[in-house]
């Protein structure tokens, strides 16, 4: 099944059980992601899913914007924030992804029975998926969060670029 004709039930939202680091997820999302998956840290301990395709177009955007816009320091945090969490995951058989022990500490999901809410995520030709800890995905933003510093800083990064080339012209 395409993840164009998948169910909206399969690939918009659900929430999920963790069990011994592994997560049962549907079929629709399995089309999304693949089944050997990266998984990042994302923002507010949330992590995300990406095909390994979909992995290499987000770390050259990602680096494009770095070397044009930000300093060698910036794009170290900004590398170590979104880029350098990512870890290869795999779906068996019975379609369980595997959260690496450093992915569950980043989610705070080492708890007495643990869930997420998988979300379907698209940006252009670009799907992935975002997993949440329970409840967390309405939980207010936070400024402090080092994903969520990295993240202002690119796109404060090229608004300014894109200020001053709006000077020149």
């Amino acid at each position: 099944m395409a993840a164009d004709t998948a169910s909206i039930d399969d690939v918009l939202i659900a929430r999920h059980s963790v069990t011994d680091c592994r997560v049962t997820v549907k079929g629709g999302q399995i089309d999304i992601v693949g089944k050997a998956p990266l998984m990042t840290f994302g923002p507010q301990g949330s992590l995300q899913l990406y095909s390994p395709a979909n992995m290499e177009k987000r770390v050259a955007l990602i680096m494009e914007v770095a070397e044009r816009h930000l300093t060698e320091f910036e794009k170290l945090e900004v590398y170590r924030q979104m880029i350098a969490t990512r870890a290869q995951c795999g779906i068996d058989g019975q379609k369980r992804l595997r959260i690496p022990p450093s992915h569950m500490a980043h989610a705070g999901l080492y708890t007495e029975h643990p869930e997420v809410d998988i979300i379907m995520m698209s940006s252009g030709d670009c799907q992935w998926l975002e997993m949440w800890p329970a409840g967390a995905l309405s939980s207010s933003h936070a400024p402090d969060d080092p994903y969520n510093r990295a993240y202002q800083m690119l796109v404060g990064a090229m608004k300014k670029h894109a200020e001053v080339e709006a000077d020149v012209a």
